[in-house]
């Protein structure tokens, strides 16, 4: 299975980024990884044609976008989102999802791909028992 590892770009490079990696390529999945060097090479070009397009083919594929983000966003990393079987994306450290990263989480929802979320602050939102017995006395479950 070939997964699509969304993370924002300042986690590129990271330790973080080799975990999680290593975590997904242990459970036997196949990762595209848009940090990698050949998409950084892509989007840098497609940044590239967007500020100073030279041809009116160049013109007519920059045209639409408002800027050279979203450009690369949807010239590069939509196809990458679209020719995986799921999307694996990590949260910020405080569980929020940056502008990216979400964008990406929609084209695979739209497309009916699973969508796994990598855990975080798993230890700050780990119950202990009693917290546990008491959250389930006051959602009726005990």
């Amino acid at each position: 299975m070939i997964v699509y590892y969304a993370h924002c770009q300042q986690l590129y490079g990271t330790k973080q980024e080799q975990r999680d990696l290593e975590t997904l390529r242990g459970f036997g999945f196949q990762v595209t990884n848009p940090a990698d060097d050949a998409y950084a090479k892509l989007a840098k070009t497609v940044k590239q044609v967007y500020a100073n397009p030279t041809t009116d083919e160049e013109r007519a594929l920059v045209a639409p976008f408002a800027d050279a983000s979203e450009a690369v966003m949807q010239l590069v990393f939509r196809g990458l989102v679209c020719n995986c079987d799921a999307l694996v994306f990590r949260a910020l450290p405080d569980g929020r999802i940056s502008a990216g990263v979400a964008q990406e989480i929609a084209w695979a929802s739209l497309l009916g791909k699973p969508v796994i979320e990598l855990p975080t602050n798993l230890l700050s939102r780990t119950m202990t028992v009693d917290q546990t017995r008491e959250y389930l006395r006051l959602v009726g479950q005990r």
